[in-house]
């Protein structure tokens, strides 16, 4: 049995590799956003391309409602990505080529990138009272939570 491993990664591939692709969309301007179907590979968002489609990016946009409309147009590119797998008519690009001649930029997003920022803008944006400290260990505390440690070991 053939087992074909793939993933719908919900940001264009190789320009939003990694994590939080959407917030990173929205902090670096974006006019268009898009979402892929890759196939898998040993490193992260790596594979080559099945299916991407591209949609606009509303001026009233939030990461949250990027993250929402991705969502949706990943679930119709995955239906059409699904059928050419079925009768066999898929074709594949790969991102190496893509980058090699030049027709996109790679960059990948790690979650630390993401958790720097937010600690950035709690120390710069919150006021020097309690309230921030609050903001602060709320935010280390989901950190510690959803990376299985415990303040209490």
């Amino acid at each position: 049995m053939l087992y074909v491993l793939f993933d719908l990664h919900p940001g264009p591939l190789p320009e939003y590799r990694g994590s939080f692709a959407r917030t990173h969309a929205i902090l670096n301007g974006e006019k268009s956003f898009g979402v892929t179907v890759h196939y898998l590979s040993e490193r992260v968002d790596r594979g080559d391309i099945i299916g991407e489609l591209q949609f606009p990016v509303l001026s009233s946009e939030t990461a949250l409602s990027l993250d929402t409309r991705a969502q949706l147009y990943g679930y119709a590119l995955f239906c059409e990505v699904w059928l050419r797998l079925l009768d066999g008519s898929v074709s594949c690009r790969s991102q190496d080529e893509l980058i090699a001649q030049e027709k996109r930029k790679a960059c990948f997003y790690p979650m630390r990138k993401m958790t720097a920022f937010w600690i950035r803008q709690t120390f710069h944006a919150a006021p020097k009272n309690s309230i921030g400290s609050t903001a602060l260990f709320t935010f280390h505390h989901a950190l510690s939570l959803q990376s299985g440690l415990s303040n209490e070991s």
